[in-house]
């Protein structure tokens, strides 16, 4: 099918999905709140009075979806390697008991702040990089 999204905002991921040939986009970086409404309406009454480049669309999201970016196929691909590449380097236990800070026999309380200190330099241990980035 023909495809009008808006891209930025929160559809700032659109773009990695479809391509300019399966896809009409509306940037809203680039128009305001009150012309979004006549944007999409404008493109789909563009796209409906067009049926080539409605089939064109439609063929190239086609595409996408079966021998594509977006195929069943490359996804099952990358989930093999990761799933490999897992297999090959298994991860080593994040924590034991014994590195767990005891005092006076009773588990010492952390705050959320030096949970992630904790795993940010186990990461960096474990992986020996000086910088990563991390959502915590």
């Amino acid at each position: 099918m023909a495809v009008i999204t808006a891209t930025g905002g929160a559809m700032d991921r659109v773009e990695e999905l479809f391509d300019t040939d399966g896809a009409i986009m509306i940037d809203r970086k680039n128009i305001s709140q009150s012309e979004e409404v006549s944007a999409f309406e404008k493109h789909l009454r563009y796209v409906l009075n067009n049926r080539s480049v409605v089939k064109s669309m439609a063929y190239n999201n086609f595409k996408l979806a079966t021998v594509g970016k977006l195929s069943a196929e490359r996804s099952r691909n990358i989930l093999l390697k990761v799933y490999e590449d897992a297999l090959e380097r298994p991860a080593d236990t994040p924590f034991t008991l014994r590195q767990l800070p005891y005092r006076d026999g009773s588990l010492l309380r952390l705050s959320c702040r030096q949970v992630g200190q904790e795993e940010i330099y186990y990461r960096r241990k474990i992986n020996n990089l000086d910088q990563m980035r991390f959502l915590i």
